[in-house]
């Protein structure tokens, strides 16, 4: 759906006690996201650049929401999702295959686990 349908959608997903647990916003003309059922606020924003976004990131975390989902590119717009949470959050950006298998088993040997990733590029 396109991001005015999307509003809608949410709005009214959100009064019925829906909360958003995944969204894919690909373009403005192409969202896709999951509602489940939950309580609490819930925080998205989208067409922001990479500093903005961190910045954003910083914000809310510091108000006591996590990060529920992100697309971050240096050639497109970022968006993200928030949602209550406490504890750590670690989100990364722009690593190549190798990085990213060293920082997943450093933060596994912490007790952390990966939530959610996206590859982009080639095949890995």
């Amino acid at each position: 759906m396109d991001v005015d349908t999307f509003k809608k959608q949410d709005t009214d997903y959100f009064n019925r006690g829906l909360r958003l647990v995944d969204i894919q916003m690909i373009t403005d003309d192409n969202v896709q996201a999951i509602w489940h059922p939950g309580t609490g606020a819930q925080h998205w924003h989208y067409n922001l650049e990479l500093d903005e976004f961190k910045n954003l990131d910083k914000q809310m975390f510091d108000n006591g929401f996590r990060l529920l989902n992100m697309v971050a590119g240096p050639d497109q717009p970022c968006w993200g999702a928030w949602r209550p949470g406490t504890g750590a959050q670690h989100p990364r950006h722009f690593m190549d295959w190798n990085t990213f298998k060293q920082q997943d088993l450093d933060f596994f040997n912490q007790g952390l686990r990966v939530h959610d990733f996206d590859a982009m590029g080639p095949a890995l």
